[in-house]
């Protein structure tokens, strides 16, 4: 019950006017407060109960430690805060990565259909020359025999070539003496 106890040296310190009650109610106010982790109010209650008292080394020493809490408090709070920077930061670089993919999508998605619309008009002026021609339309996807005929004949030199070139780099044959 340390804040209960916090609350009576206060009225200790109230209603005491001698300065040695006073440095002892202040130390343990001090005391009750470092419990509660409130450090910048224990710290104040140490240096009044060593203007009341100046030699007391206990007093002294606590204030000390309080000080010390005080800055690793300090020290997390100001890391906490910068890893919540940090975090906020990245968050705001994810979100903005993906919101310039999401407008590159978009862009491409555009960019394609413009370019499928461009052919697909490309295509309907071609066929209706041909059409005003009277010449039937090929399809695109089919290919002539003759055509076919010369990819297929280009590909087996292709492969003829390839296999001469691996049958002529065989190993070349080493004896092997055994040094005994």
């Amino acid at each position: 019950k340390y804040e209960e106890a916090a609350t009576q040296f206060q009225d200790i310190i109230s209603k005491n006017p001698s300065g040695e009650i006073q440095a002892k109610a202040y130390h343990n106010l001090g005391n009750s407060l470092l419990k509660t982790q409130k450090y910048k109010e224990a710290i104040d209650a140490y240096k009044n109960a060593l203007k009341k008292s100046p030699g007391d080394e206990e007093s002294k020493y606590n204030l000390a430690y309080a000080k010390a809490k005080m800055m690793q408090e300090q020290q997390k709070q100001n890391n906490k805060d910068q890893n919540n920077k940090d975090k906020k930061d990245k968050d705001n670089k994810n979100k903005q990565n993906q919101e310039n993919k999401d407008k590159k999508d978009e862009q491409k998605n555009k960019d394609k259909k413009d370019t499928k619309d461009k052919q697909n008009q490309d295509n309907q002026n071609q066929d209706d020359k041909k059409e005003e021609k009277g010449n039937q339309k090929p399809d695109p996807e089919k290919i002539s025999k003759e055509d076919a005929q010369r990819i297929l004949d280009a590909l087996n030199n292709r492969e003829k070539d390839l296999q001469k070139k691996g049958a002529k780099k065989e190993g070349a044959k080493i004896n092997i003496e055994k040094n005994w």
